[in-house]
């Protein structure tokens, strides 16, 4: 295009002449032609140059610019330029070029006024009237030579040769053809070297270093399509494919098995199939050695959260069996507190979610929740054997445990020679167990032990008046009832005895005292204190550490007071008030309070014997062990 026009610069230079032609072969770059003036004289010097592309010649919108050719060498006025607005500047409207200047090394653009309209050149004129931006039909090969811009419609290519540059847009039918022109191939996109039955044919895209991407076209009885590597620096390769679509609606990723197994995070070159970007979502499968070859890992967030082995193992959280027979697994999370493990959710309230184990694919054994029964977690093999109420009561043996009792067996319960605790808190000093021997002691059965003491209850444990045996810490029993015996022994005392009260005014009364009948106070004993006394009732039990071995007593009515020996060993306290005493020697009451003599009147002894010596007495008052036979 030609330009003529006066443009003033810093009301010093003028600019004429300008001339615009396109760059041919060179994309949307062009050249621009003018002459500048300076002061009415033509410039001579270096000068910078900006231009920018406006709608119309004042105002307007900005289309593209500033562009800078900077140090351009102007001589006599005359300069040469080449401007690129890049793609899109022109689409056919007219558009204004804006000119600035500047002498090289100052930094003060002058803004050229007018601005210059740009109009096409004859060229330009020609390839629109031949429809350059909508190519119809089909160019002879002759004239395919070159490079061609985009909105190539309906076109066949011959094979070979065809360069495309920039983004085309090919509307309709793309045919690429091995030139023959016959047969039924002359509609398919075929490789290089023609049509060869039974192999791939290609799309290519080769970059200067000869690496390539293709879109294949293959032949196995029913198509498919791939995208890989088949066509490198100009030779057919055996090729690797990233995925295919077969022609029976199969789709195979990593067909050529080169996936390592993982997600690509931006670091790695892991592949797989992946949803969205960024965020790490996918399904990949390792071919390489080592790993879960051959297997499928489902990630989140780049991390593999379950596995899928070859052999069918199946693992979420982990890829490995635990027990190396295992077919299912779960590694819960490793957060001190967390929940780790599985939900069965159902949406049903009478379901039965449960969990079982089957044997040659017949079941065997389950545990479940029974929605119809009140929401008990039962444990089944072959038949309900243990139930678990939402209450925390437990059956053995039975569904219906009891809603008072944390434990209900039907049926025996054994413990194998383990004791039962009957205190928490790691308190053992209360429990019952079976014990063989305890402290020497043969038992060869059950044990019942507690800290201070323990008893055996009739109906209820709430009731004291129901307890029916008790024992303290010292080994003494109780006993609230009827007690038959074949035969008893006696190992802690040596005689018969019944509590008395003792009448008051005797001070304290010690043990081994002879006692007597108080006539002026019924039901009660006193202090012996004459010779021959046929009241005499015994001794009180006790003295120098012989107990009494029984002691009879009516409770709430005759209790209380000292225990006095009617029958049975005792000691005595005895003067020699009749002579010294020998074993086998009578006894009597003495004139000394609470003494016992020997006999020497014996018809005055009637009714009046204490009981007979064991021990000796020499002289003066001391302890006789005595064998006590009230006559």
């Amino acid at each position: 295009m030609k330009i003529k026009s006066t443009l003033t610069f810093a009301a010093l230079w003028i600019l004429t002449a300008a001339v615009c032609l396109p760059v041919f072969a060179q994309g949307t770059a062009f050249t621009y032609q003018g002459q500048l003036q300076n002061n009415g004289g033509p410039a001579n010097g270096i000068y910078n140059f900006a231009f920018s592309l406006f709608t119309t010649n004042t105002g307007g919108s900005l289309i593209a610019g500033p562009v800078t050719d900077n140090a351009i060498m102007v001589t006599n006025g005359l300069f040469t330029v080449t401007i690129d607005f890049g793609s899109g500047a022109f689409a056919g409207a007219t558009n204004w070029l804006q000119i600035y200047v500047e002498t090289n090394g100052v930094s003060t653009f002058t803004t050229m006024t007018p601005r210059q309209q740009l109009t096409p050149t004859p060229y330009a004129i020609f390839a629109e009237g031949a429809n350059a931006s909508g190519l119809t039909g089909t160019i002879p090969a002759g004239d395919l030579n070159g490079t061609y811009g985009g909105g190539l419609t309906g076109v066949a290519l011959l094979a070979g040769g065809n360069t495309f540059s920039g983004n085309e847009n090919i509307n309709g039918t793309l045919k690429i053809s091995d030139g023959s022109g016959t047969g039924s191939h002359t509609d398919e996109i075929i490789g290089p070297g023609g049509y060869i039955p039974g192999e791939e044919h290609s799309i290519n895209f080769d970059d200067p270093a000869g690496h390539v991407g293709s879109l294949i076209l293959g032949y196995n009885g029913n198509g498919y399509f791939s995208v890989g590597n088949l066509y490198q620096n100009g030779a057919h390769q055996s090729g690797t494919k990233a995925f295919t679509i077969f022609g029976t609606g199969n789709v195979n990723i990593d067909p050529a098995g080169l996936n390592n197994g993982f997600l690509n995070n931006g670091s790695t070159n892991g592949s797989g199939l992946t949803f969205g970007t960024s965020s790490g979502e996918g399904i990949a499968s390792k071919r390489t050695v080592g790993g879960n070859q051959n297997g499928l890992d489902f990630y989140t967030s780049f991390t593999p959260r379950m596995s899928v082995l070859n052999d069918g193992f199946v693992g979420i959280g982990r890829q490995t069996p635990v027990t190396g027979s295992d077919i299912f697994s779960i590694l819960a999370p490793t957060v001190a507190g967390a929940y780790g493990g599985m939900y069965v959710d159902t949406t049903s309230a009478n379901a039965l979610p449960f969990y079982g184990y089957a044997i040659n694919g017949s079941t065997a054994a389950w545990t479940y929740v029974d929605g119809n029964d009140g929401n008990k977690w039962k444990l089944n093999d072959s038949g309900v054997w243990m139930t678990v109420t939402p209450t925390g009561n437990i059956g053995l043996g039975t569904t219906t445990p009891s809603t008072s009792d944390r434990i209900e067996v039907s049926g025996s319960c054994r413990m194998d020679d383990n004791p039962i605790y009957l205190r928490a808190s790691g308190d053992r000093n209360h429990g019952i167990a079976y014990s063989n021997t305890v402290s020497g002691i043969t038992i060869d059965g059950p044990f019942i032990w507690g800290f201070s003491g323990g008893a055996l209850g009739g109906v209820t444990t709430v009731n004291p008046d129901c307890v029916s045996l008790r024992w303290d810490w010292q080994g003494n029993v109780w006993i609230s009832n009827n007690c038959s015996v074949a035969t008893l022994s006696i190992r802690g005392g040596a005689d018969l005895a019944e509590p008395f009260n003792i009448s008051a005014g005797n001070g304290e009364v010690p043990e081994g005292s002879v006692m007597v009948i108080d006539e002026q106070n019924p039901g009660k004993l006193k202090l012996s204190d004459s010779p021959y006394d046929s009241h005499v009732a015994g001794v009180v039990s006790g003295a120098n550490g012989v107990n009494p071995g029984i002691q009879m007593h009516q409770q709430g009515l005759i209790e209380g007071g000292k225990n006095v020996a009617l029958t049975g060993r005792v000691y005595v306290r005895a003067d020699d008030s009749n002579g010294a005493i020998r074993p086998g020697d009578m006894l009597t009451t003495s004139n000394l309070p609470g003494r016992a003599m020997k006999i020497t009147d014996h018809e005055r002894a009637f009714g009046a014997i204490l009981g007979k010596a064991m021990t000796a007495l020499d002289k003066g008052q001391g302890m006789v062990l005595v064998l006590v036979t009230l006559q």
